[in-house]
């Protein structure tokens, strides 16, 4: 008798199939033989010493808050406070951007993103989307004259946090 690796020995019983006598099993071991049916075989009972899986790693919650305009300040609700720092911007982009006067009849969307670092200051504007160097320009100047922010911050903790300003070019 020889004795030979359990995994090939699957592997010589499935290629050469069941029907084959195998008489070079270890003793104790399962034996088949050309009379034994597959469907009679006892197969031995292996036990395995599962563990249960880690517990996944602590999620963490970020929880944001965009910067606004200092001056929305006084409102409570962030949504409220969102939607009056969104109007001022409006309104003090619509009253201070001057569009190049020979560009008439061009209409187009120039998105500029800036960061506002942790004293409310708008840093590094820059224009994303470009629409010509006039408009560009234009964009720059009108942003990097903002009012004063409230940083925004994260889990409480106040950080730079990024902000994009579409603005919509329709001369006449």
């Amino acid at each position: 008798m020889r004795i030979i690796n359990p995994v090939l020995q699957v592997l010589l019983i499935i290629f050469f199939g069941l029907h084959w006598q195998v008489n070079f099993l270890p003793p104790g071991q399962l034996e088949l033989s050309k009379e034994t049916p597959a469907n009679e075989v006892e197969l031995p009972l292996v036990v395995c010493d599962l563990k249960p899986p880690p517990p996944p790693p602590e999620i963490l919650c970020i929880k944001p808050e965009m910067p606004y305009l200092a001056s929305c300040e006084q409102l409570m609700d962030k949504m409220e406070r969102k939607q009056c720092s969104d109007q001022q911007i409006l309104g003090f982009i619509y009253s201070n951007f001057r569009p190049p006067l020979d560009q008439a009849g061009c209409s187009s969307v120039a998105v500029v993103s800036f960061t506002v670092d942790k004293h409310g200051r708008v840093q590094d504007p820059i224009v994303r989307r470009s629409v010509n160097p006039a408009f560009d320009a234009e964009a720059l100047r009108v942003v990097r004259a903002l009012p004063l922010f409230k940083p925004g911050k994260i889990n409480g903790k106040v950080v730079p946090m990024p902000f994009h300003i579409p603005f919509r070019f329709r001369t006449e």
